[in-house]
């Protein structure tokens, strides 16, 4: 097994259909490059950063590793035996020798809360998939814990089985829920296409990922985000300044989110 002393940064993701990963990995690309490094990209077939997969990323002659997806629970002590930084960005990691960066979900999720009872809205639904991951839970709990707050419950409709499917499912046995909030962009998407389709105009939705900043989306969107462009950065100047030895301790970080207004 080589260790990692080349100037090479790996980024590990696992869909080439995720708008909100293309995205960043193009950041990633940009960023590491005016860096000085190379970027080795990774893309796998599994829901979480494995021992082999970073095992591979380090045998490439990786510095340090980027992972868009979580950390199986037993990764942390190869990291800190192999020594080469694994950063988790986008989610938490509870390991202790792995690194991570990512937006403050429940900050997130209790800033849509907010606006949905703003505009009046009584009923909700919160919408995601894969619901082991850290940043689906903690963006449930900020949603949910504002609305107790205020006297609110949410319901939860788990889209992996399809989006529709899961939304009309819902609907038929509860009827139109006055706001729905998306675990991200994609699933809004395709949410307000089916009530475009059924003629639905009273229901609020709110995504979160920002996508529109990025491509050019017609649909009017409100979404959760940051700047992904900015975020790249400080993401690759925490990542390579513990490579380069300059940073010692464990990175864990949340980056505030803004809520962006839909836009025509």
């Amino acid at each position: 097994l080589r260790t990692g002393k080349a100037k090479n940064i790996a980024v590990v993701f696992d869909s080439l259909m995720n708008m909100y990963f293309s995205i960043i990995v193009d950041y990633i690309h940009r960023e590491v490059k005016r860096c000085g490094y190379h970027l080795q990209t990774i893309y796998v077939d599994a829901h979480l950063i494995t021992e082999p997969i970073y095992r591979s990323a380090i045998s490439a002659g990786a510095s340090a590793v980027i992972s868009l997806l979580e950390p199986e629970p037993s990764l942390g002590k190869v990291v800190g035996a192999l020594g080469v930084p694994l950063c988790i960005v986008g989610r938490r990691a509870e390991a202790p020798e792995i690194d991570y960066i990512t937006t403050d979900d429940e900050k997130g999720g209790a800033m849509v809360a907010e606006r949905f009872l703003s505009c009046g809205c009584k009923t909700f639904v919160y919408a995601a998939e894969a619901f082991g991951m850290t940043c689906v839970i903690d963006r449930l709990k900020g949603f949910r814990d504002t609305l107790a707050a205020h006297g609110f419950r949410t319901d939860v409709i788990d889209c992996t089985p399809g989006r529709e499917r899961a939304l009309l499912g819902y609907v038929g046995a509860n009827g139109w829920p006055d706001a729905i909030f998306c675990f991200s962009d994609m699933i809004a998407y395709d949410i307000l296409k089916s009530l475009r389709k059924y003629n639905i105009t009273g229901t609020h939705i709110i995504g979160y990922d920002n996508i529109r900043s990025d491509f050019t989306i017609l649909a009017p969107l409100t979404s959760v985000g940051v700047d992904k462009e900015t975020y790249v950065q400080y993401v690759l100047s925490r990542v390579i300044g513990k490579a380069e030895g300059r940073i010692t301790d464990r990175i864990t970080e949340k980056v505030r989110p803004v809520l962006y207004e839909e836009t025509v």
